[in-house]
């Protein structure tokens, strides 16, 4: 009685009415492919909207953070580097502490949001939490010239708002990749996905560039509406062609419903049917904690790298990065396509069974965290070379994004069903320590000399990129947890028991 009772259950989503999978067939390719495109792209689109502001500091602010208007007396003034300065149209006069605020605001909000994403994602599905979330933040942006010309207070509001959808989209696409990639394929697409991120901050170079230097497109407040437009679009195409699970799509036939269970190794269940998450043992559990210690090492770099190294190279080495768009993109790209080629070898590494999935996680971890710690003491070494400092920020950009092939996609491997959840909860933690990163380096730069102030705040990141790499490699692990056989025991009891 009870076999038979729950053999209905996983065939509650009658496939008699679905048509033979034809149509999903002459597409070419299989059908988890177009959430893998479209979930590209709405990380790209949420991530492009974010380094939008970059660009309106350029266009718009009379002294950008980014730019040294005064020479440093550590380095030469430099006039041979080729920049990309479009006409400046002056409307705002913030000074850098207003402009840190209105970037940070954005990092904020965004660690408000993934924990309560995961959730809802783990609990009610992610479809429309992932798409809303994009379409969210996209709308927001349209208020950001209204704001910007209001206060800069009132746009930092905007910002964090739109950090907090940014957050809830991040999270809950976890939800999506666990219910529709095959176990063996999985780390590739997580990395295209995630690859929206880094590819996001070059098309907003790129694009968002071009649109604020050529008035005729309504200048810099047309790319907010541009992008919104766009983002309306995408938002069509994905409620109409991505479905929150294999057996809710409405062209894939039975059979290949089951070909896609078999290739996950299991049953992925939605959440509803267990009596909840056992917030006791994951909160207690030392292998989240591990994760939680890596994405803090993750997020403190990152604030280094993005807000950090370009105030540098602007105000010490007299030479503006973020003025040069080819330069200034070299490392997101770099880092775009190795991610994709880690993830790729982390696929095939462990489809030969030769090594545990652990093993395959801390190895790639080891590189992501290791390589970029020393590359961050290397950088004040580099003296004037801006050559050299541009090389390295590349080389620790390509090898952090290891991580999507370690401790950033080992969350999904350690409990499928609540991924959202558990990425919501380190993404919330390291997000919160990332965020002291800039407020470290102000603190650090009131009290102590320019020269030994950068000193302090690279060698720091390197070594918290250190410690975090120790803490995953003794505590962490990709096995799966038995946080839910007890409760699915439970569950199935009580079948029983009404049976």
């Amino acid at each position: 009685m009870h076999l038979n009772k729950k053999k209905t259950i996983r065939h509650s989503y009658s496939c008699s009415s679905r048509p033979d999978g034809q149509l999903a067939r002459a597409l070419g390719f299989p059908a988890w492919y177009t959430l893998t495109f479209l979930g590209f792209l709405g990380l790209l689109n949420i991530v492009g909207m974010d380094s939008a502001m970059y660009i309106i500091f350029h266009a718009t602010v009379k002294s950008p953070l980014y730019s040294s208007f005064s020479p440093s007396p550590y380095c030469p003034e430099r006039k041979d580097y080729n920049s990309s300065h479009f006409p400046k149209k002056t409307e705002f006069e913030w000074d850098s502490k207003s402009q840190r605020i209105i970037l940070i605001s954005y990092y904020y909000g965004h660690c408000l949001s993934p924990l309560p994403a995961g959730y809802i994602s783990d609990m009610y599905g992610a479809k429309w939490l992932f798409g809303c979330s994009v379409l969210v933040n996209a709308l927001l942006s349209i208020l950001i010239p209204t704001s910007a010309r209001s206060s800069s207070a009132f746009l930092a509001a905007i910002r964090a708002l739109q950090g907090i959808a940014g957050g809830a989209a991040i999270a809950s696409i976890n939800t999506l990749i666990v219910k529709w990639m095959p176990i063996m394929e999985r780390n590739s697409h997580y990395a295209i996905i995630y690859n929206g991120i880094p590819l996001g901050i070059v098309f907003s170079f790129a694009v968002d560039y071009f649109i604020a230097e050529n008035d005729y497109l309504g200048g810099w407040t047309s790319l907010f509406y541009i992008e919104a437009a766009i983002t309306v679009i995408w938002f069509l195409f994905w409620s109409i062609l991505i479905f929150e699970a294999p057996e809710d799509h409405k062209f894939l036939s039975e059979t290949e419903v089951e070909k896609i269970r078999l290739a996950q190794g299991k049953d992925v269940k939605n959440l509803t049917k267990l009596s909840g998450v056992p917030w006791r043992k994951i909160i207690t559990s030392p292998a989240v904690w591990a994760l939680a210690a890596a994405n803090c090492g993750v997020r403190w770099s990152y604030e280094t790298l993005f807000l950090e190294l370009p105030i540098y190279m602007a105000t010490v080495l007299n030479y503006p990065f973020m003025d040069n768009r080819l330069r200034s993109s070299m490392p997101f790209i770099s880092g775009a396509v190795i991610g994709f080629t880690f993830g790729y070898l982390a696929d095939n590494v462990r489809s030969k069974g030769r090594y545990s999935i652990t093993t395959i996680r801390k190895t790639f971890n080891c590189f992501a965290f290791c390589v970029p710690g020393i590359g961050f003491i290397i950088f004040p070494f580099t003296g004037c070379d801006t050559n050299t400092l541009v090389f390295l920020s590349v080389l620790t950009v390509v090898f952090i994004e290891a991580k999507n092939a370690g401790s950033g996609i080992a969350h999904i491997d350690m409990c499928p069903e609540l991924s959202a959840t558990l990425y919501g909860i380190v993404r919330a933690i390291g997000g919160l320590f990332g965020s002291l990163a800039p407020l470290f380096a102000i603190f650090v730069t009131t009290y102590m000399d320019v020269k030994y102030h950068w000193k302090i705040v690279f060698f720091t990141t390197g070594l918290i990129l250190f410690a975090s790499a120790l803490i995953f490699h003794f505590l962490g692990t990709a096995e799966e947890q038995d946080w839910l056989r007890r409760q699915k025991s439970s569950d199935e009891r009580a079948e029983e028991s009404d049976i």
